[in-house]
């Protein structure tokens, strides 16, 4: 998590740290990868955020993101958030209608559940 919060100039790892060890956020397992979800709320809405997900094969995102939008209804969120800086997920998440809220070196997407 630290080698990609260095290559992506993106600092997170402590906060998905602290949120992990504060149990806040979950950590799910799957065959090549992982991926950690913390609900909250957000101006008097339940929202899920995607604060890490990692897999070591390419075109994970297709299967695992219809399986955190499912753990999302199910935890009764309306909204799925992550923020990235990665710019070569932009047509995937545009893919799986994600929408971009905030625009800059770390973007913020979100979909309606």
């Amino acid at each position: 998590m630290e080698q990609t919060e260095q290559r992506n100039d993106h600092e997170f790892a402590n906060q998905v740290d602290e949120a992990l060890l504060s149990g806040r956020a979950s950590l799910f397992l799957v065959d090549d990868g992982f991926f950690v979800l913390e609900p909250t709320f957000i101006e008097g809405e339940m929202v899920v955020c995607i604060l890490f997900a990692y897999s070591f094969n390419k075109g994970s995102a297709d299967i695992y993101l219809p399986l955190i939008e499912r753990l999302t209804k199910q935890s009764g969120a309306k909204k799925l958030l992550l923020w990235t800086a990665v710019k070569k997920l932009h047509s995937v998440l545009v893919a799986h209608d994600f929408q971009k809220t905030e625009s800059g070196h770390i973007d913020r997407w979100e979909k309606v559940i």
